[in-house]
């Protein structure tokens, strides 16, 4: 009883301790970086709080809402009662943040049964400088401007990584109770890091192999697994994972650029082997087992990703949370090897280092948080409320706007209007993301027709492009005065500027025949296939069509045979529709065809067949959990049915696929970093971003219409000198084999 109330009051000192490290930051609403992923978050919440969770509208064409992000996070930020969604934001986030020290607490003390280690470990984890900064000088250089603060306080305060902080100490606690045996409870804890956060669920994999290393549990942490993954398959649909896999295959890979592993690689995977290798040696104590296993694991990813540029995994960057807290328990492994009497000693030693190192972090954490913005002052604002005001919201078949860089993940925050783009981590449809690609990116001599069939092709009504001159953070635009010849249906006259194009009925009756007579799409600037498709999507009369919600509809039409209504939606095995003959399929691009014979026709979205077995996976994984059925069994019963699914649906995955992978491929324009262009010394001016060409690519530095000369330059930086006679706030671009890509507003006569 005595041990339990010390380990309490050690918790709930390390849970107010870390709480008074964040300060203001927990009752803070928006920060000034409106790009963050703070406010991408906050717009998850906002969609799962007002929602429906059948049918997500406002991304990418539409897609099952569970596709949209795991819920458990944004569950418990929109239960949050009497604050707004942002402040509830901020303080589930701090919540997470201040138990991950204390749950590293109780995962120390399961493992090495020694609370002075075990408080050395969390207060080393909330306050000392990361031990990676010690051999890894460019995440050192990232935590710079914070004094060295511990990556997690970085990591949260400069990327808001809330998800992921927040899964955390779930995660040390699944650990913790699996390296107990309490597998069920593991199962139950892990169950929840699945539904919290994906980079977490990956980071758990490298501590459940050090599991499988120290205690010989490969068959106890694979039913682990797999009762976890049953737990939470009613979320984590076979269709998820198709999604997921098809993300990482048509856009990560192509986008998220690696370099070719060399020497170095092999090396640094080399070193990891034979840690655990070494940790498999019986005479290596196992929770030194799990430990080395999980730090070579970890830091694999990290270091090939941080020395080589590789990727061993997707973002590799996002596991250093897993590695930091990997370091911090080697340091206590090796410390839990000396003789007790000189274990004090050196952790007091370590202590007095660190404390040393941090102070300025320490002393003064709340200096380095963000200050607050008043989000209406922001471009993204402007741009949703004049939306808000001039285009019809929540119908899913609604006429579309399209917006790039900030817009993509924070239109949803303010706005209901359906976007042709979004987050990112939702898509059922990719052809519709590599279709937004072409139109921003497109820098073909042809690239303004194509974007204007594009626009007309997906419904887009108004169209956001922000110009040089713009505070929009990431002007993901090439070549943007092709848009020029657009109307313009609203100017802020800072660079900010919505475009419209003609109105188009929401559903249109269309000829079948004609259908099939479309020549094949080759790829996103296909003009010929485009032409032909917005021809005849535009239809033969317009189709009467009310919204009763964004998983209903009715329809009034009367069709002759070889006619049906096009809504342009995007396709799901979950639509259905009802009246004599009724039936839905896909047109080229995915969109919704609804075949009758009767002239009132009731469009429903209900649970597709993949969702209705990881619905039946969830009941029959908790019913044999609580029958104490062999977890092996219960791991069976739930990943084969999911896996045999999974397979089915990604063998049905349709060509459309194959064409936006290609956009992603060749659609590479030269782009400037936010932030990007710097003043060197001797008038000569850097620029870093993408894609600005090899030593055979001809490349040009444009300042408006001005040629700069360029004195250097690489894949990621161009070097150029500023001419004498250069306009001021003149707009910077940069050119590579023909094709401009993005602007940048410079103050050229203050340089």
């Amino acid at each position: 009883m005595r041990e339990r109330k010390t380990d309490l009051s050690i918790a709930v000192a390390l849970f107010a301790g870390n709480l008074l490290i964040l300060g203001p930051w927990i009752f803070a609403e928006f920060s000034d970086q409106p790009w963050n992923n703070g406010y991408i978050y906050i717009a998850i919440a906002r969609l799962f709080r007002d929602y429906k969770w059948t049918w997500n509208p406002l991304h990418y064409g539409g897609a099952p809402f569970h596709y949209l992000y795991p819920p458990l996070f944004h569950v418990l930020v929109g239960a949050v009662p009497f604050v707004s969604l942002a402040r509830a934001f901020h303080l589930v986030t701090a919540i997470g943040y201040a138990l991950a020290p204390v749950c590293l607490y109780v995962l120390t003390l399961t493992l090495f049964r020694s609370r002075l280690l075990a408080t050395f470990a969390a207060v080393a984890y909330s306050v000392f400088p990361s031990p990676v900064y010690a051999f890894l000088p460019a995440w050192r250089n990232i935590a710079l401007p914070y004094a060295h603060a511990p990556w997690s306080f970085v990591d949260l305060i400069a990327f808001e990584e809330a998800g992921h902080a927040f899964a955390l100490p779930i995660m040390f606690l699944a650990v913790a109770a699996a390296w107990r045996g309490r597998w069920r409870a593991a199962s139950f804890l892990a169950a929840a890091v699945f539904l919290t956060n994906w980079p977490a669920l990956i980071g758990f994999g490298f501590a459940l192999a050090g599991i499988v290393v120290a205690r010989r549990a490969a068959a106890h942490v694979v039913a682990l697994i797999g009762a976890a993954y049953g737990l939470s398959a009613f979320w984590m649909t076979p269709g998820y994972f198709v999604s997921s896999s098809l993300l990482n295959r048509i856009v990560l890979r192509h986008t998220l650029t690696a370099a070719p592993w060399n020497r170095t690689t092999l090396l640094i995977l080399a070193l990891a082997a034979g840690l655990i290798c070494l940790s498999f040696w019986r005479r290596v104590l196992p929770e030194l087992g799990l430990v080395w296993t999980w730090l070579a694991l970890s830091g694999a990813v990290v270091v090939c990703y941080t020395v080589s540029g590789n990727y061993l995994l997707p973002s590799p960057h996002r596991y250093m949370l897993e590695f930091n807290a990997a370091c911090v328990l080697a340091i206590v492994s090796l410390i839990s090897l000396l003789p007790l009497k000189l274990q004090l000693p050196v952790m007091a030693v370590l202590s007095v280092a660190g404390l040393g190192a941090s102070f300025g972090f320490f002393s003064q954490p709340w200096t380095f948080e963000r200050p607050s913005q008043y989000p209406r002052t922001g471009v993204a604002w402007q741009v949703a409320d004049w939306l808000n005001h001039n285009t019809p919201q929540h119908n899913a078949g609604t006429s579309r706007v399209l917006a790039s860089g900030e817009l993509d993940s924070t239109l949803a925050l303010w706005s209901d209007v359906p976007q042709a783009g979004g987050s990112g981590q939702d898509v059922s449809n990719f052809l519709i993301w590599a279709a937004e690609r072409q139109v921003v990116y497109g820098c073909a001599p042809d690239s303004e027709r194509i974007a204007e069939l594009w626009l007309r092709a997906l419904n887009v009504h108004y169209f956001v492009v922000h110009l040089a001159a713009s505070r929009e953070y990431f002007h993901w635009y090439a070549q943007p005065e092709k848009f020029a010849a657009l109307r313009v249906a609203w100017d802020n006259g800072a660079g900010d500027t919505i475009y419209q194009t003609p109105a188009q009925p929401e559903a249109v009756v269309v000829d079948l025949d004609a259908m099939r007579r479309l020549p094949p799409l080759h790829s996103t600037a296909d003009a010929r296939f485009l032409a032909a498709y917005v021809n005849w999507a535009a239809g033969k009369r317009p189709a009467s069509i009310r919204w009763d919600g964004v998983d209903s509809a009715t329809i009034d039409s009367t069709l002759a045979p070889g006619e049906a209504v096009l809504v342009r939606v995007n396709n799901d095995p979950g639509w259905r529709a009802a009246g004599a003959g009724a039936s839905v399929a896909s047109d080229p691009l995915g969109f919704l065809l609804i075949r009758g014979a009767a002239p009132h026709l009731e469009l429903r979205l209900g649970a597709s067949w993949d969702t209705w077995l990881g619905r039946a996976i969830t009941v029959l994984t908790i019913v044999l959990l609580l029958a104490r059925v062999s977890g092996f069994w219960i791991a069976g019963f739930a990943v084969l049915p999911a896996l045999g699914a999974y397979l089915v649906l990604l063998a049905g995955v349709p060509p459309t696929a194959a064409v936006a992978e290609d956009a992603f491929v060749h659609l590479q324009p030269p782009l400037i970093n936010p932030g990007g262009i710097v003043d060197s010394e001797g008038g000569i001016i850097s620029v870093y971003g993408l894609n600005f060409g090899g030593k055979t690519d001809s490349v040009h530095v444009w300042l408006g219409d001005r040629e700069a000369e360029v004195v250097y330059h690489s894949p990621n930086m161009i070097n150029f000198r500023l001419a004498p006679e250069t306009p001021p706030n003149t707009a910077l671009s940069i050119e590579v084999n023909g094709c401009r890509g993005n602007e940048f507003g410079v103050a050229t006569r203050t340089r």
